[in-house]
């Protein structure tokens, strides 16, 4: 039997030795493999949780305006439908007024047949003419009566009509005092002091930020895309300069308008009474007292921002709505054998509510038959504070004509920053440290050559940064050729795409300036134009 060399024993020792330093080795290695590769999975993982987040807070903050731009359209139409309630009632006004002149229009021309009929001759010389003479003076003082009647009732009525007047004008300014604080808490929303984000924030990412430096963006995009609300009047607009109180004031007049009533608008219209003893029941069969028929024609239209009162400065703002007769005429004519001539005689009635007063007149405007002249209580669409006094009494969407900048339709931006060792367990319940991670730090020191040791990082380094856009957008289904406006609710939400050179400043506004330069250094980017 042989025995072993001389030192085997040490060899194999050595041998085993080496083998298991080696699997040590092996296993830190795959240990230190594993953990990179949670890690790895775990910051995928959250940086595709703060993107879905960002995307989210984008998505909403564009409901919000969306909603709020809808609102202000339906509110706008409410305010144009009060200004077409007071012309409404200046029309009727003016109508009532027209018949009171027209009933005094018909006393008086009737008295010049009756001295007419006089003057051909009833005494001493044909008396002929003396029942032509009776007729004429009866229907004239029945005319008389009944114009004194309608005038009475016309006064009567008087109050109740400033009352409603002004009682319209107090919707139309409480209509924009609300539409006012309905945008101010959309913009609450949008910079980062209501309640959705934080709500989206406890959902989506606990442990995230916002990038606020983006809201002060969206604040100006929101303004820029209104005037007459939150507007900033202008500054930081490109492009879009605020309209004058005039031009915006226009705008509300032109709508309600174009929205009146037919009879609001204007028309002809001719009555041919054949009893004018009697004008109101052209059914009355002739007496033997009847020498004539009456007839009228008027044209009567109500209009806002028609600057035809007495206290007219012609500056066809909102401020003034009233009604009138632009024409009328009463032609009474004798119907026997005697060549009377016609005999015309003019009336109109008007009545105007304007910024510093009012008038209601009549002609002719014989004393007791209702009133004409000044009245100070014609003051209801004057606008008070909460409009500024300039008869914009409503917000405007301030477009640009620029397709580049979508017309002045405002974009939304989001950033989100979160660590990305960020661990999120079973319960959901968020931690700053993952349980696999070797310690505090995520690292481990390592000297692979001797004299040199170093450190070897396990976890990510820094914050990850995600950004979104979204868009507020005008379309109505059908008809997409519509202006963006705000008197049609079809504003909407999407999320969009970035423009690169866009998508750069934003993502330098959200702090990730590496990002920033890669993209000006001409690297790709997901969603660009």
């Amino acid at each position: 039997m042989t025995s072993a060399p001389r030192g085997t024993g040490r060899l194999v020792a050595r041998t085993r030795g080496q083998v298991m330093v080696l699997g040590c080795v092996a296993l830190l290695i795959t240990a230190l493999m594993l953990m990179t590769s949670f890690n790895i999975s775990n910051a995928i993982h959250e940086r595709i949780r703060i993107q879905s987040h960002s995307d989210a807070a984008a998505y909403s903050l564009a409901t919000i305006e969306a909603r709020a731009f809808n609102v202000t359209a339906h509110f706008n139409r409410a305010i144009a439908a009060a200004l077409v309630a007071q012309m409404s009632l200046h029309s009727w006004m003016a109508i009532m007024t027209n018949d009171v002149a027209m009933l005094n229009a018909g006393f008086a021309a009737l008295m010049l047949i009756a001295a007419a009929e006089t003057a051909l001759g009833c005494y001493p010389f044909n008396f002929a003419h003396c029942p032509h003479v009776i007729s004429a003076i009866i229907s004239a003082f029945r005319m008389m009566r009944k114009a004194r009647e309608f005038g009475q009732k016309l006064q009567g009525l008087e109050s109740k009509f400033n009352d409603a007047v002004a009682d319209l004008q107090k919707m139309v300014e409480s209509l924009h005092s609300r539409q006012k604080t309905i945008l101010q808490t959309a913009q609450g929303e949008i910079t980062g002091v209501g309640s959705v984000l934080s709500a989206l924030k406890q959902t989506n990412a606990k442990n995230s930020d916002y990038v606020m430096a983006l809201s002060g963006e969206n604040n100006t995009n929101f303004q820029c895309a209104q005037e007459g609300g939150v507007d900033s009047g202008g500054g930081g607009c490109s492009g879009r300069s605020r309209a004058s109180a005039t031009e915006r004031s226009k705008i509300i007049q032109n709508t309600a308008n174009a929205t009146r009533p037919l009879f609001d608008k204007g028309g002809s219209t001719a009555i041919n009474h054949q009893n004018f003893r009697n004008p109101y029941d052209p059914d009355v069969p002739k007496g033997a007292l009847t020498t004539g028929h009456f007839m009228h024609e008027f044209l009567t239209q109500a209009r806002v921002g028609e600057g035809t009162g007495t206290n007219s400065s012609n500056t066809a703002q909102a401020k003034n709505v009233g009604a009138g007769n632009q024409f009328g005429v009463g032609l009474i004519q004798i119907l026997n054998f005697h060549c009377i001539p016609v005999m015309p005689m003019a009336f109109n009635g008007k009545i105007f509510s304007e910024e510093s007063g009012g008038s209601h007149t009549l002609m002719p405007p014989f004393p007791g038959r209702a009133h004409s002249g000044q009245h100070n209580q014609f003051k209801g669409v004057q606008m008070q504070d909460t409009c500024n006094g300039n008869g914009s009494c409503f917000v405007n969407f301030r477009s640009t004509s620029s397709a580049n900048d979508d017309y002045g339709m405002p974009t939304v931006y989001a950033g989100v920053t979160q660590s990305l060792r960020i661990f999120q367990g079973k319960n959901g319940d968020f931690g700053t440290k993952a349980p696999w991670e070797v310690n505090d730090q995520g690292e481990i020191n390592v000297e692979l050559v001797s004299g040199k040791p170093a450190k070897l990082k396990l976890v990510p380094r820094g914050d990850a940064v995600a950004v979104s856009k979204a868009k507020v957008y005008f379309h109505q289904q059908g008809n997409w050729k519509v202006a963006p406006n705000f008197f049609d609710p079809f504003w909407r939400s999407k999320l969009h795409f970035f423009s690169k050179q866009e998508l750069q400043k934003v993502v330098g506004m959200a702090g990730d300036s590496n990002g920033a330069q890669f993209l000006g250094s001409g690297a790709p980017a997901e969603g660009e134009d």
